[in-house]
Order: C-alpha cells, then structure tokens, then sequence
C-alpha cells in the first residue's frame, strides 16, 4: 500500500460442507506484524489491491448460489466495509488486479471457465464499479482448459501489457502476451511455444510479467508435458514489441517459437562477402512449409527475402551481404505459420 503495509487475499473455509466460505483480506505492517483480518462473504479471493482513492479491490470467484464460479470484484474500505460487488454473467474468475494511474482499475481473467469458447479477460472498471471498457481475446476450444491472462502491469504510457495462456483442444497449451493502449485497443500480441526433443511441449504458461528497464519485459513462467516427470521453468526476456530478437514484427507472424536459438548458425558474423546460415531443427519437430529467411535492418528495412533449401533437418542458405551498409542487422527465420530462430548480424 502507499503506507508501505502489505494486503494478502485468498479464501477461508470455515466448514465447506456447513457453507460460510469467504475471501479474506489480511492486513499487515512491513515487519509482517498483523494488523486486522476482514472476511467477504461467497468469494474466493484471488488478487487484493490498494487504488489511487486508497480503497481496498479484492478480484476473484463466486461461491455457492447464482455467483458460483462467477468472477466477482468489489470494493471495500480499510475497515472492511464492502461498498460494491460487481458479478460478470458468465462463468470466470478474475486472477489478478492493476490499479491504474487515472485512479480506475483493471481486472484480469478468464470468462467461459468449463465450457467451450471461453476467453482471456481484460477489463477496466472505474471507481463507482461501471465498465469502462471490456475485451475478451484469445479464445479457447477446450472445455477442460480455460484461456486465461495471469498478470500484468500499467506502462508509462498508459498501455498495458497482459500475459497467461491460450488453450486449444487440438494443440499444445502456448505462453500469450498482448499490449494494448489505454483505451483496450490491442496493439500487438504474440503466443509462444517451447520445444523438448520429441516435440513441442502440451502445458505452456506464462505466470508473471513486469517491465524492464530498457523497455523491454521480463516472463516467467512453465512448460511442460504428461510424458515427462517434471515441469520446466520458463524464463523469457523480450524487447517493447515482444521479440526475442529485434524485427521480429516484420515477419508477420503472431506466434513465436522460443528456444531454437542454439540451433541457428550464422557464419561468418562479422561478415563483408557473403554469410551462410544453417537451422538444424531438433528430433520430433517439423516446420510448417518451407522456411523462409528475412535480413532487416535496425529499423526494420527488409533487405533480403529468401526460401531456405531443406536437407532432412537442415535448412540453409547463402546470404549475399556485398552491397549492404555496414551496420547492425537482424536475421528471422520463419516457417508458413510461426517465427522460428533469430540473430544479430554486423556486416563490416
């Protein structure tokens, strides 16, 4: 909070089978010292947070009643005084809250949890609980797994970038991360896929995202599969238009393969003649129709645009580099339906 006390929200259950569940709200100093505990009734609290007009918003889900499984935010005072409740019709929950500069706040979630169709949430409401404005992105196929935003933050600019997961019945679950200006229109979004030998792994998920100091973010996350005993972490820095390497918009893709990095091979670099570049894909994985290449510069001029040739897992190709600049370029690879590889090129 602005006094420096810290809020902490989750759920109480005094009796699930008597009934009587409620979010709570603890409230402690910095040295963690208790100062109150308040309850609200038929709510599973996921997020708690302090806005600008020092109000408390607790985001979570329904329990019991019409608002079972409902997302549900309210409003309270520092004494534990709810002020309003507001209940979206559809099944969801929110997951996560952003207090706004302008004193208004956004909510984070899922709609449609349990059936077909569902959607990642986002949704900014203004301090009397009206909806300023509502978007539901990323829609999910899979009544088992729910498309859901888990985090996000508030730019300097006023534009927000959201993070979570997108799930599909027919695929493998993919990390998501969308920006959108302050009026909830999308600016860019991309979906991310980590690949394990054997394939591209079912469970991927982005759990948290904040900002970096170079205007990048930072993701962490998991991905994961049945077949294997473990979860992996996820850990992705990106730059403010979420590449992994530079330009990686002007290939045109939305979704983005993260970690065949260490199979792209660009030789020479530095270059002043001409470069080959080799992808080696690993066992299990195939691209989706030729590989192309893309050579841009760093503000994103396209210079060259070629096929790659495919030798079993390899693709490769030349790169004449005579008539270019000397400078810092950029070079993306990319299949039929996702950005694959990337890397610096300094051309002498």
């Amino acid at each position: 909070t602005a006094a420096g006390d810290v809020l902490l929200t989750g759920i109480h259950y005094p009796g699930w089978s008597d009934g009587g569940n409620e979010a709570f709200v603890y409230y402690l100093d910095s040295t963690g010292t208790i100062k109150g505990y308040h309850g609200y009734a038929d709510l599973e609290g996921q997020d708690v947070v302090e806005g600008l007009d020092r109000k408390w918003y607790v985001g979570g889900k329904g329990l019991g009643g019409n608002v079972n499984n409902r997302a549900v935010l309210l409003k309270s005072d520092t004494t534990g005084q709810e002020i309003w409740r507001r209940v979206l019709p559809d099944y969801g929950q929110y997951t996560s809250l952003i207090p706004l500069r302008d004193s208004n706040l956004v909510g984070l979630g899922s709609t449609g949890d349990g059936v077909v169709g569902g959607y990642s949430l986002v949704i900014k409401y203004d301090t009397a609980g009206e909806v300023v404005w509502r978007r539901d992105l990323l829609q999910s196929d899979d009544q088992e797994r729910a498309s859901r935003f888990h985090a996000g933050y508030e730019s300097l600019d006023s534009s927000l970038v959201v993070c979570g997961w997108l799930s599909r019945s027919d695929t493998q679950t993919k990390g998501t991360v969308v920006k959108l200006d302050k009026d909830g229109e999308v600016l860019w979004s991309r979906l991310y896929s980590h690949i394990e030998v054997g394939g591209v792994l079912p469970w991927q998920m982005f759990w948290d995202v904040k900002p970096t100091s170079d205007g990048g973010l930072v993701l962490t996350g998991e991905a994961n599969s049945d077949d294997y005993p473990y979860g992996q972490l996820w850990l992705l820095k990106l730059d403010s238009l979420g590449c992994l390497v530079p330009g990686c918009n002007t290939v045109g893709m939305v979704e983005v393969v993260t970690d065949l990095q260490g199979r792209l091979s660009v030789s020479p670099n530095p270059a002043s003649d001409q470069v080959r570049v080799e992808l080696r894909c690993p066992e299990g994985f195939s691209p989706q129709g030729a590989v192309r290449l893309l050579l841009v510069d760093v503000d994103g001029h396209v210079f060259s645009r070629q096929v790659m040739v495919n030798n079993l897992d390899r693709h490769t190709v030349t790169v004449d580099v005579r008539t270019l600049l000397s400078g810092t370029y950029f070079v993306h690879l990319a299949d039929q339906k996702r950005w694959l590889a990337g890397t610096k090129l300094v051309v002498e």
